[in-house]
């Protein structure tokens, strides 16, 4: 009995202890291009070059997608692609960038329907703004 439970500590204890909490998905990257091409993992400013070093330490593997996420204002590509450079040379061939918008759609009346919904034959139908996030 004593040593089932201590097993389960263990498992629980060892399972637990892994740096790796980020979801690291297109919402939620590990890595960020800011406007002023800086790049920041989980938030901290670092060098480009030490990124392989910590998605190594961090756990990920070479099958795994790494998302680095490029902010809106950066028009030039050329930064963007020497840090997925990098990462394809530290041994990380999946890298994509993705980008911080966000997708949305607005729906008006149909085209041709009548104010009142008369003679078309077409009720009115509100305005309606859908949003994804």
């Amino acid at each position: 009995m004593r040593f089932g439970m201590a097993l389960a500590v263990a498992l629980l204890v060892c399972g637990c202890a892994s740096e790796r909490v980020a979801l690291n998905d297109r919402n939620h990257p590990d890595i960020r291009i800011t406007a002023y091409c800086e790049v920041t993992w989980r938030g901290k400013t670092v060098d480009v070059r030490e990124l392989p070093k910590l998605l190594k330490k961090a756990g990920y593997t070479r099958n795994d997608t790494i998302n680095v996420q490029v902010a809106d204002g950066i028009t030039d590509r050329k930064f963007p692609y020497t840090v997925l450079y990098i990462l394809g040379q530290g041994g990380f061939p999946r890298p994509i960038l993705v980008s911080e918008r966000h997708a949305s759609s607005t729906t008006a009346k149909p085209a041709g329907a009548a104010p009142d919904g008369g003679p078309s034959g077409v009720s009115p139908s509100p305005k309606r703004k859908v949003t994804y996030k």
